[in-house]
């Protein structure tokens, strides 16, 4: 018995085991943290979202990496809810020096309302530098409007616009208007 716990002590003390361990514990930590690395750089645009000062309910999203500036307009520009709101979108190069080349581009559009209800749209061609889609705003909050852009059908860039949809005014009260003449 006393030689069996002491073969084992031999055995835990030993500097192969302490190696093994060692490199073990490194391979594993190696590996954990490419794979969390990989999950977080799948899709990295290095781009934002910068609204414009002059006009109203436009905003600008930049993609520096790709020379590409995507702008949206609301028609109406407040959306309302339930009511139908065209939503457009113009794509155009950041810098004037490289032609635009929008060629065999496409786009998929997936929005998302604030009570993380998700409607996806169907992969649309983009053609004289824009798409458009028509959405019904199902309740009042932050709204994001996610982009999936595709050359050739492989995804390239992504990027993302949120939209306000205000709590709707008051229905007007027919009492107020009885009195008002008295």
């Amino acid at each position: 018995m006393q030689q069996l716990i002491k073969y084992q002590m031999d055995i835990n003390n030993s500097s192969m085991f302490k190696t093994i361990a060692l490199l073990s514990s490194l391979l594993i930590l190696l590996i954990s943290f490419n794979t969390l690395h990989n999950f977080i750089n799948i899709n990295t645009s290095f781009s934002q979202n910068i609204p414009r000062q002059n006009t109203t309910n436009i905003h600008s999203w930049i993609s520096k990496k790709d020379n590409l500036n995507i702008s949206i307009k609301l028609d109406p520009q407040t959306p309302i809810v339930d009511q139908n709101t065209k939503i457009s979108f113009a794509i155009k190069k950041l810098s004037n020096s490289i032609p635009a080349n929008f060629a065999n581009l496409s786009v998929r559009v997936t929005m998302v309302n604030s009570d993380g209800e998700i409607f996806k749209f169907g992969k649309q061609n983009i053609t004289d530098n824009r798409f458009v889609i028509n959405y019904k705003f199902p309740n009042n909050g932050i709204d994001r409007a996610i982009f999936q852009l595709y050359k050739n059908g492989k995804p390239f860039d992504i990027g993302s616009f949120d939209i306000n949809v205000p709590v709707p005014p008051p229905p007007a009260n027919p009492l107020t208007n009885l009195f008002k003449g008295l």
